[in-house]
């Protein structure tokens, strides 16, 4: 039977209330982990400031990596000391359209941008995977506590969205130490994670 005029028209109005209606869903799921995401900020930085003798927290703040901050990244950081060259941009443009419970942070002091940090919870949401850390190294107030910054704040969204784990993908060696301290172990990829991430090691941690 052909389709008449009226049945087109419907068609049509079915498929664009139907395209509205994930669009709305969409926004709402973004909004979402856009307010878990400021929530894990702001308890990270309670929690940091309520044993701070030192007053080295007090003007510690924690963002979502925005244009001020890719503007700080590359007005303030020394590129030739950089250990790392990953394009941050890129990569958060990257991680945003996989999942819209994505995670990101800029640590600042300040007007400086201290550190960044980016990743993303597993399809299940059974892990929170951190891709990237990366510090300033240029001299500034939060020298040496980036990753524990990046590590409690990490961990507190990993809890907020119902992770059972936190795992840093391919640790830097110099700071084994330093996640063994915060109760991160060492595991190497099985036959699946090689699949999925390639030759990458990890660190890891039940919450």
């Amino acid at each position: 039977m052909p389709l008449t005029p009226t049945i087109i028209a419907r068609k049509h109005w079915v498929k664009l209330v139907t395209t509205l209606k994930k669009n709305s869903d969409l926004g709402s799921t973004i909004g979402r982990y856009q307010q878990l995401r400021s929530e894990a900020y702001s308890s990270a930085i309670r929690f940091l400031r309520m044993d701070d003798t030192t007053s080295a927290f007090s003007s510690l703040t924690i963002s979502a990596i925005r244009e001020h901050a890719v503007e700080a990244l590359r007005q303030q950081w020394d590129h030739g000391l950089r250990r790392v060259r990953w394009n941050w941009p890129e990569e958060r443009e990257i991680v945003k359209m996989k999942r819209p419970s994505y995670w990101e942070m800029a640590i600042w002091h300040r007007q400086t941008l201290c550190g960044l940090v980016l990743g993303k919870p597993s399809q299940k949401r059974s892990r929170l995977y951190i891709e990237g850390i990366e510090g300033n190294p240029s001299p500034h107030p939060l020298k040496g506590k980036i990753t524990p910054i990046a590590l409690l704040a990490s961990e507190m969204y990993a809890n907020l969205i119902g992770c059972e784990e936190v795992w840093l993908v391919e640790p830097d060696p110099a700071l084994l130490d330093t996640y063994a301290r915060a109760g991160y172990h060492l595991r190497l990829p099985n036959k699946l994670l090689k699949k999925v991430f390639g030759l990458k090691s990890f660190a890891t941690k039940e919450l």
